[in-house]
C-alpha cells in the first residue's frame, strides 16, 4: 500500500512538472531552436561539396552534386534566418492545397468539399494567424489539464491516507462486552 501511495505522489509531481512546462515553454521557441539546428546541420552537411566544387577546376561547378549542395545550403540559411515565415507558409499551403486537389479529383465535388472544409479552414487560420499562436493555445490548455490531473491525484492520495487511518482506527478498537465490565 505504501508503494502505491508513493507512486501516486511521484505521478502527481511528474504530471505537475509537465503541466508547468507546457504553460511556461512556448512551442514556437522549441520549434525555432529545432529549425535553426536543422538549418545548421544542412549547411554543415553540404559545405564540403560546395567547397570542393569551388576549389575544383575540372568542371565540377556544373555537376548536379555541386548545384544541389548550393541549393541545400541556401535552404539551410533560409531555415536559420527566415524559418517562421517559411514554415508558416508551407504548413498553411499544405492545409489549403491538399484539400483543393482532393476536391478537384473527386467525382462528387460537393460531398468532398464537406469532408475537406475543416482542413481548409485550418489552413486559412494558419495562414492568417500562424501555427505558433494556435500551438501556444494548445500548449496552455494541455498544461492546465495536466495541472488539474496532478491536483486530482494529490486529492485522491489524501483521501486514501484518510481512509487508511480510519480503517486502522477500526482495527485497533477494542470490543468491550458485559463480562469485561
Amino acid at each position: 500500500m505504501e508503494k502505491s501511495k508513493n507512486g501516486l505522489l511521484i505521478n502527481a509531481a511528474i504530471t505537475a512538472i509537465l503541466g508547468v512546462l507546457f504553460l511556461i515553454i512556448s512551442p514556437s521557441s522549441l520549434m525555432n531552436i529545432a529549425v535553426v539546428i536543422i538549418g545548421i546541420f544542412i549547411i554543415v552537411a553540404n559545405a564540403g561539396e560546395v567547397l570542393l566544387g569551388l576549389l575544383a577546376n575540372d568542371g565540377r561547378k556544373d555537376s548536379i552534386n555541386f548545384i544541389s549542395a548550393c541549393i541545400s545550403m541556401i535552404i539551410g540559411f533560409v531555415l536559420i534566418f527566415f524559418h517562421n515565415q517559411v514554415l508558416n507558409l508551407i504548413v498553411a499551403i499544405y492545409f489549403i492545397i491538399l484539400p483543393i486537389v482532393r476536391i478537384l479529383h473527386n467525382a462528387n465535388k460537393k460531398e468532398q468539399l464537406k469532408k475537406e472544409l475543416p482542413q481548409l479552414l485550418i489552413g486559412i487560420l494558419l495562414l492568417v494567424f500562424g501555427p505558433w499562436s494556435i500551438m501556444d493555445i494548445l500548449f496552455k490548455i494541455t498544461g492546465g489539464i495536466l495541472l488539474v490531473v496532478a491536483l486530482i491525484t494529490v486529492i485522491n492520495y489524501l483521501f486514501a491516507i484518510k481512509k487508511a487511518k480510519k480503517e486502522n482506527n477500526v482495527l485497533d478498537a477494542k470490543i468491550v462486552s458485559e463480562k469485561d465490565v
